[in-house]
């Protein structure tokens, strides 16, 4: 997975974290945890009818998604975390993740905001759009 995540890193190296209205941006990774499927509409009335199952498990791997994703650095290693649960002892830790995040339009290269470039792809924002080539989601 770790080269995955590099091939990821690698094709994206041109583009300007800045750029990215949350700071956030979920490509930057192979995600793990389904983050979008728990967002919330502009309302903020969930986008489906019933919240997907949610557990301490898949709470990490959305932390951990987080933590690979950030580019302000804001979320803790899962690591870190989990060594801080364990040793609560007997306390109950009870965890809520509210953060907007970025993903790439899906029609990003189409509309002009993305280019791909050279033999090994590579992605750049287009100086020539005005387009934001992200979404956010909330």
């Amino acid at each position: 997975m770790d080269t995955v995540r590099a091939d990821i890193q690698n094709k994206i190296q041109h583009l300007n974290p800045n750029d990215v209205p949350t700071g956030i941006l979920l490509d930057r990774t192979l995600p793990l945890s389904n983050l979008p499927e728990y967002r919330s509409s502009n309302s903020g009335s969930p986008m489906v009818s019933v919240a997907p199952n949610s557990s301490s498990g898949h709470y990490f791997l959305a932390l951990e998604d987080l933590y690979r994703t950030d580019y302000l650095n804001r979320y803790p290693s899962p690591e870190t975390l989990s060594a801080t649960n364990l040793a609560s002892g007997s306390t109950v830790n009870i965890g809520i993740i509210n953060a907007d995040i970025n993903i790439f339009k899906e029609d990003a290269v189409d509309i002009g905001a993305l280019l791909v470039q050279g033999n090994d792809s590579l992605i750049y924002k287009n100086p020539n759009s005005s387009v934001s080539p992200y979404h956010t989601l909330q």
